[in-house]
Protein backbone atom coordinates (compact mmCIF):
# COMPACT_ATOMS: atom_id res chain seq x y z
CA UNK A 1 0.00 0.00 0.00
CA UNK A 2 1.71 3.56 -1.06
CA UNK A 3 1.00 6.07 1.68
CA UNK A 4 1.28 9.88 0.44
CA UNK A 5 -1.33 12.64 -0.01
CA UNK A 6 -4.06 11.77 -2.39
CA UNK A 7 -6.61 14.49 -3.25
CA UNK A 8 -10.02 13.35 -4.36
CA UNK A 9 -11.44 16.04 -7.17
CA UNK A 10 -14.09 16.63 -9.24
CA UNK A 11 -13.66 16.97 -13.06
CA UNK A 12 -12.57 20.35 -12.92
CA UNK A 13 -10.08 19.86 -9.88
CA UNK A 14 -12.21 21.30 -6.90
CA UNK A 15 -10.62 19.41 -4.00
CA UNK A 16 -13.79 17.54 -2.86
CA UNK A 17 -11.78 15.03 0.23
CA UNK A 18 -8.29 13.87 0.84
CA UNK A 19 -6.67 10.56 2.67
CA UNK A 20 -3.72 9.06 3.10
CA UNK A 21 -3.85 6.25 0.85
CA UNK A 22 -4.52 5.16 -2.45
CA UNK A 23 -7.04 2.72 -0.90
CA UNK A 24 -8.67 5.17 1.71
CA UNK A 25 -8.97 7.40 -1.31
CA UNK A 26 -10.80 5.60 -3.63
CA UNK A 27 -12.98 4.21 -0.56
CA UNK A 28 -13.79 8.12 -0.30
CA UNK A 29 -14.78 8.38 -3.62
CA UNK A 30 -16.69 5.51 -4.02
CA UNK A 31 -18.84 7.13 -0.36
CA UNK A 32 -19.00 10.48 -2.92
CA UNK A 33 -20.43 8.58 -5.77
CA UNK A 34 -22.99 6.56 -3.94
CA UNK A 35 -24.09 8.94 -1.50
CA UNK A 36 -23.82 12.23 -3.24
CA UNK A 37 -24.69 10.82 -6.30
CA UNK A 38 -21.91 12.22 -8.46
CA UNK A 39 -21.13 10.87 -11.55
CA UNK A 40 -18.32 8.31 -11.91
CA UNK A 41 -16.60 9.88 -14.59
CA UNK A 42 -16.29 13.21 -12.59
CA UNK A 43 -14.15 11.83 -9.64
CA UNK A 44 -10.63 11.86 -9.83
CA UNK A 45 -7.41 10.83 -7.60
CA UNK A 46 -4.86 13.13 -7.86
CA UNK A 47 -1.40 11.22 -6.28
CA UNK A 48 0.58 14.89 -4.43
CA UNK A 49 4.05 14.11 -5.20
CA UNK A 50 4.47 12.10 -7.85
CA UNK A 51 1.49 14.22 -9.99
CA UNK A 52 -0.33 10.96 -11.10
CA UNK A 53 -3.57 11.31 -11.93
CA UNK A 54 -6.75 8.01 -11.35
CA UNK A 55 -9.58 7.91 -12.85
CA UNK A 56 -12.33 6.64 -10.23
CA UNK A 57 -14.18 4.60 -12.83
CA UNK A 58 -9.99 2.68 -13.31
CA UNK A 59 -10.03 1.97 -9.89
CA UNK A 60 -13.55 0.35 -9.88
CA UNK A 61 -12.19 -3.28 -11.30
CA UNK A 62 -8.80 -2.82 -9.13
CA UNK A 63 -8.51 -5.73 -6.37
CA UNK A 64 -8.48 -3.96 -2.84
CA UNK A 65 -6.99 -6.20 -0.03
Amino acid sequence: MTTGVYLITDYKGGILNVDGTLQGAYFKAKRLVEKANFPVNHIRILAMGSGQTFKYQDLMNREWH
